[in-house]
């Protein structure tokens, strides 16, 4: 009699990962000598294959085989043929979701993956319920006896009990296979499976409308929300094009321009950039905020250009002049934009100081917030999201330590 590579490996410490030399010995073997293992008993499904080659019923004999093993006591429970075959159906029926009737197909047929069964597969597997740690993983110990498994369900029917104030008993077959207790027929009471509680006839329409409901409010919600972002980012787009022509002077003192601040700001920017014209300005007034007290620093200047090409004008000169002053006096020429366009920029100043401590590197900041760096090497980078950009620069353009750091 030839020993199965289970037991040499028990009798002799073979290490599993010899099963193929196994086979290969077996297959030698078995070519030389006649009936060198012996055959195992046939179960009664074979059997019945056997018997039955030509006759007429076979998938009958076959089905009501493969019933009367799914119908052994995997809950420990005795089920009559009604109330199985109610739990096929349901199992059928009760979802649409094809998970969870795969899940309870695998419960009635007991072909779920039970830690035993993985120990069968490889003995590297431990067999022991993966819940509590104890016991052996059988079926019935994961859907049911297991400790872990019998809280979770107290805890289930004293949370139901308490909520539509009727008590429900701790039956294996009414949770794992959803058949009903006998009492519950008597009584006309009938338990629903999705919800496992008790319902008057009309009641679960009741119940399957206000979930249909909460799922048409959530599509509504998320569809209103996706409608409100639109409608912001066109709104901001809309004040960006208005602003197109704006200019922002930034540190001009108190006071300048009041009577005429058109032609007042026309002539200080021709002054300071040196312009062979002088601006057309349809507007220029200070931004809409209290005065300031004297001492703090005052407020920006809104400038207004006719003509967009002398802004872009105005703008590249400003950038290429240096400091620009008036009267030992320094102030600044930025591009007016939105609010929500100068947070997103704004997010990137400390990227652009720790840029500036580069060697070599050119950066500039595109509309509406991405930031364009171009390396020594000719390599170009853009970046809409300040951290990376930063993570970027940290790591690959080392920028130089400045005093005190």
């Amino acid at each position: 009699m030839l020993l199965t590579f289970d037991q040499l490996c028990k009798k002799y410490l073979i290490p599993p990962k010899h099963f193929f030399k196994y086979l290969q010995l077996k297959n030698y073997l078995s070519s030389k000598l006649q009936r060198i293992a012996e055959l195992p008993p046939l179960t009664k499904i074979e059997e019945a294959c056997i018997k039955n080659t030509k006759g007429k019923g076979f998938l009958s004999i076959y089905y009501n085989l493969l019933m009367l093993s799914s119908k052994d006591s995997a809950i420990q429970e005795d089920i009559d043929e009604n109330d199985w075959n109610q739990a096929c159906l349901k199992a059928q029926k009760q979802t649409i979701n094809t998970c969870f009737k795969l899940l309870q197909y695998k419960w009635l047929m007991r072909t779920y993956i039970t830690p035993v069964k993985l120990h069968h597969m490889s003995n590297d597997i431990p067999d022991i319920c993966t819940k509590c740690l104890v016991e052996k993983g059988t079926l019935l110990h994961c859907l049911w006896e297991c400790p872990k498994i019998q809280d979770f369900w107290k805890d289930v029917i004293k949370y139901l009990s308490e909520v539509f104030k009727v008590k429900i008993p701790l039956k294996g077959k009414l949770y794992v296979l959803g058949i009903y207790p006998r009492e519950f027929k008597q009584s006309g009471k009938k338990l629903n499976y999705w919800t496992m509680d008790y319902f008057k006839p009309e009641e679960p329409l009741r119940y399957v409308g206000r979930a249909n409901r909460v799922v048409a409010l959530e599509a509504k919600v998320d569809a209103l929300s996706a409608q409100v972002v639109r409608l912001a980012d066109k709104a901001d787009d809309l004040e960006s094009r208005q602003r197109r022509d704006n200019c922002r002077l930034i540190g001009v003192e108190e006071g300048f321009g009041n009577i005429r601040p058109e032609k007042a700001v026309a002539e200080l920017l021709k002054e300071a950039l040196a312009l062979d014209y002088t601006p057309t300005l349809d507007r220029a007034h200070r931004s809409l905020q209290p005065r300031p007290k004297d001492g703090n620093a005052p407020r920006p200047i809104i400038v207004k250009f006719h003509y967009f090409q002398e802004k872009v004008d105005v703008l590249r000169k400003a950038m290429g002049a240096g400091p620009i002053t008036r009267n030992g006096k320094r102030f600044y020429i930025y591009p007016d934009y939105s609010a929500t366009v100068r947070k997103k920029r704004s997010a990137f100043t400390e990227v652009r100081r720790l840029l500036r401590r580069c060697t070599g590197v050119k950066y500039g900041l595109l509309y509406p917030a991405t930031l364009k760096i171009t390396t020594p090497a000719g390599e170009q980078m853009s970046f809409e999201d300040p951290i990376k950009a930063r993570h970027y620069v940290e790591t690959n353009l080392r920028p130089r330590e400045t005093e005190g750091e």
